[in-house]
């Protein structure tokens, strides 16, 4: 009987929950990208409804494909159960991939791997020391602050010889959330510095990458037309102006790949 209730609820996760939510997540790594104050329930009924399709989905693949030697086809428990937990697993892997799941890095350091921020390009490059360090500040921030006003609520509500106290104990808090406040702020100075120099070497990729299409239409152009028994200076099609043109291109583009 248990194990039966067990394979129930596996499959009902498996089924309504677990594949879906784990696409949404690694889609959405970010806390807060889908609302501000229910992005929980976002994720979880966008889940569930992507499951449902994506087990559609993996039904009629099986269904689709050839029926076997033995006359069986391959729509079967099995071949389903094992869909679904590879699309689970797959999905999960590049949610965490993507920082969905920083938590993981209290199993070990190494797993710890926080979402990058929204303005950030596709060639930043990832400090997951920098932003765990931005992550702590944060959340020991908002503590300090929902410590404060408690505290404030209670030098107001106690009497003289409380209040005394709640007032030195919430002094303390205040100068401890300006130490903070000030190391949150270097730290997302250094992370903007990154972003920044990130966006700088992808518009230098794409300056030269506009320069190496405007050199391929040149050398597409006609030749210019020259008097019969007259050289003319080496023009864009030349032997000698298309060999250096494309030693160019391979160095830039030597270049772009080292920056990737």
């Amino acid at each position: 009987m248990a194990l039966e209730i067990i394979q129930l609820i596996f499959g009902i996760l498996l089924i309504f929950v677990l594949p879906g939510t784990m696409l949404i997540k690694a889609m959405f790594p970010r806390p807060g990208e889908l609302d501000e104050e229910y992005n929980g329930i976002y994720v979880l009924a966008l889940g569930m409804a992507t499951s449902i399709c994506l087990t559609i989905l993996a039904g009629f693949v099986l269904g689709s494909l050839p029926v076997r030697d033995d006359g069986t086809g391959y729509f079967d428990r099995p071949l389903i159960i094992g869909s679904l937990l590879g699309m689970t697993v797959v999905f999960f892997l590049i949610g965490w991939w993507r920082g969905a799941y920083p938590w993981l890095g209290l199993l070990h350091p190494k797993l710890a791997r926080f979402p990058m921020p929204a303005e950030a390009p596709r060639g930043t490059k990832r400090d997951d020391e920098l932003m765990a360090r931005i992550e702590d500040l944060t959340l020991e921030h908002d503590t300090l602050k929902r410590e404060i006003k408690d505290l404030l609520k209670r030098e107001r509500t106690h009497g003289r010889k409380m209040a005394k106290h709640y007032k030195e104990r919430r002094e303390e808090a205040e100068k401890e959330l300006e130490r903070v406040r000030e190391e949150l702020d270097i730290a997302r100075e250094e992370q903007s510095k990154i972003i920044y120099e990130a966006k700088q070497r992808e518009e230098a990729k794409r300056r030269r990458r506009e320069k190496r299409k405007e050199q391929r239409e040149k050398k597409t152009e006609p030749e210019t037309k020259m008097a019969p028994g007259i050289k003319g200076p080496e023009t864009a099609g030349s032997p000698e102006a298309d060999e250096g043109t494309g030693a160019e291109e391979e160095k830039e583009e030597e270049k772009d790949k080292e920056e990737d």
